[in-house]
């Protein structure tokens, strides 16, 4: 059976480990929630974004919409095939 001492040396032993361990983790931990906060803001640029193209894109379809009507008119005016 150990003696008292040894038991107190592993006990030491144990957490310093267990310190260091936890250290690293911390570490890990804090680079983490720097990354996922950098990645939000990166995703919240992307929305913005996104959102910009859909209103450009609506806007360009509201405009291909009307010349079509303009390009329907100006072929109903003109005359079929053949007739001159």
């Amino acid at each position: 059976m150990p003696t008292q001492e040894e038991r107190l040396a592993a006990v030491e032993k144990f957490t310093q480990v267990a310190s260091g361990h936890i250290r690293d983790t911390e570490e890990n931990v804090t680079i983490l929630l720097g990354v996922i906060r950098s990645q939000g803001h990166d995703i919240r640029r992307l929305v913005e974004q996104g959102e910009q193209y859909t209103s450009l894109l609506h806007q360009h379809t509201a405009l291909l919409n009307e010349h079509t009507e303009l390009l329907k008119q100006i072929l109903a005016r003109l005359p079929a095939p053949g007739q001159t």
